[in-house]
């Protein structure tokens, strides 16, 4: 083992005194010789970052210190980005980090700060998933919304005639203005279902509708719809969800996130939520993916998530996903435990980002990374035996290199006029939405149920 770490750091060692280094950029920690950080700062240049990083290491390594890290350098500098908090303690800590540049700047970033909070007893924001804006393709929009919530919903069982009044009542709710919550009343409701076929232009779906589910009788009708409404209830019905879903128009619009560089927190606390943490953040996923192609400008814009794969479906392309991204500006930042979290569908397209960040990992886990590191034994034991914080890191044609992440002070700053701020411009208070939602239902019920669900 010391010979081997010997010459590892011997290998570092002479990378690091005659490579060309790289200066300028996103600083994400000091250069290790011999075990022992150095004043000397590892850059990544700005153009690499579209090319996306994947961060591999054990809990408690690291991980977390270095996404805050380079979250306050894009604070700093004014860019925009969207990140999943599925812990709960990343989303305070970067409220706190923009409130503090609010007050440094003497600027009012509230404006450009989206909360999504499923959590929160008395706010909402709108993020209806079948609303198709500008000259998006409702039909190529619908058939994706419908696979994804197919996986998501566990629909994936029940067979080709569930999929298809899926997919065709997502469609006819779309054209109508409608949510996913007029879903039953749309399967249920024959008086409600005509008035919405009067709305619709599609003649496919019309014809699904007047020519296959009219004729059938209410029990067929029952068999074909009820594994769809069982599980779609189970997402519409949580009170974390239903109001986020259930507004007709979107408060967030991911197109001007991305446009005007818009700060976007995703709050899915999995402790809190539950298994549909994933759900609501596979849509807001979508959201982005969908105004990517839509997108003017290519101004840096950056994805940070905990273990990416969880919001994508098994027919996500990933390949595609990630070298669409990088035409448009946007980087990708995952940070994952072990390689056999990624799928086997996902790891090769993992293995061509341009660049690797490996905290400590296991055994296993460190043979591996060090082929794609292009290191060898000794770069795998150096892998198994990173101090808290040291990782090692490829960037494009560029040899490997150990660095540790600078210390990262949790931001002092109160944020509660910044957060007040933010859900004035983006949310709205949940009693009005649920107002709204038993307006556009075909028959009233009593909201107290609903409302007293967070008591």
């Amino acid at each position: 083992m010391f010979i081997e770490v010997f010459i590892a750091n011997l290998w570092n060692s002479m990378l690091h005194a005659v490579r060309r280094p790289l200066t300028g950029g996103l600083w994400l920690g000091n250069f290790v010789l011999e075990q022992r950080p150095t004043a000397k700062k590892y850059f990544l240049p700005q153009q690499k970052r579209p090319e996306h990083l994947v961060l591999l290491g054990k809990t408690g390594s690291g991980k977390s210190f270095l996404l805050r890290h380079i979250c306050l350098q894009d604070i700093r500098a004014g860019r925009g980005f969207l990140y999943f908090d599925f812990h709960g303690d990343a989303i305070p800590f970067l409220l706190a980090a923009i409130a503090e540049e609010q007050r440094r700047g003497g600027m009012n970033l509230g404006d450009r700060l989206v909360v999504i909070e499923p959590a929160s007893p008395e706010y909402s924001i709108g993020l209806n998933p079948l609303e198709i804006l500008g000259t998006q393709n409702r039909f190529v929009r619908i058939a994706a919304l419908s696979a994804t919530l197919k996986e998501r919903l566990g629909l994936e069982h029940f067979g080709p005639q569930t999929e298809e009044v899926t997919r065709n009542a997502l469609y006819a709710l779309s054209e109508c203005g409608l949510t996913l919550l007029e879903l039953s009343a749309l399967l249920t409701n024959a008086p409600f279902r005509t008035q919405c076929l009067k709305k619709l232009s599609n003649p496919e779906v019309l014809d699904y509708f007047q020519a296959r589910y009219e004729p059938m009788s209410e029990g067929m009708k029952a068999a074909v719809r009820n594994p769809v409404l069982n599980k779609f209830s189970e997402f519409n019905s949580d009170p974390h969800f239903r109001h986020i879903v259930g507004q007709s128009t979107s408060t967030l619009n991911a197109l001007d996130a991305l446009n005007s560089g818009k700060i976007v927190l995703v709050d899915v606390n999995k402790g809190l939520l539950g298994k549909h943490a994933a759900t609501l953040s596979t849509l807001v996923l979508a959201e982005f993916k969908a105004a990517l192609f839509r997108r003017k400008r290519r101004d840096l814009y950056t994805i940070y998530c905990d273990e990416i794969q969880n919001l994508l479906t098994s027919d996500s392309d990933i390949d595609v996903l990630l070298s669409e991204a990088r035409k448009f500006g946007l980087s990708i930042v995952s940070a994952n435990q072990y390689l056999d979290q990624f799928p086997k569908n996902m790891r090769s397209a993992v293995q061509a980002v341009g660049t690797h960040i490996a905290f400590q990992l296991s055994n296993d886990d460190s043979q591996q990374v060090a082929m794609m590191l292009d290191g060898g034994r000794a770069v795998a034991e150096r892998l198994r035996n990173l101090p808290k914080r040291h990782f090692v890191i490829k960037t494009g044609s560029y040899p490997w290199s150990e660095a540790k992440v600078p210390d990262v002070k949790a931001p002092k700053a109160s944020y509660s006029e910044l957060l007040e701020r933010s859900r004035r411009l983006h949310a709205r208070r949940r009693s009005d939405i649920e107002a709204e939602i038993q307006a556009r239902r075909p028959v009233k019920v009593a909201t107290e149920g609903v409302l007293d669900a967070w008591e």
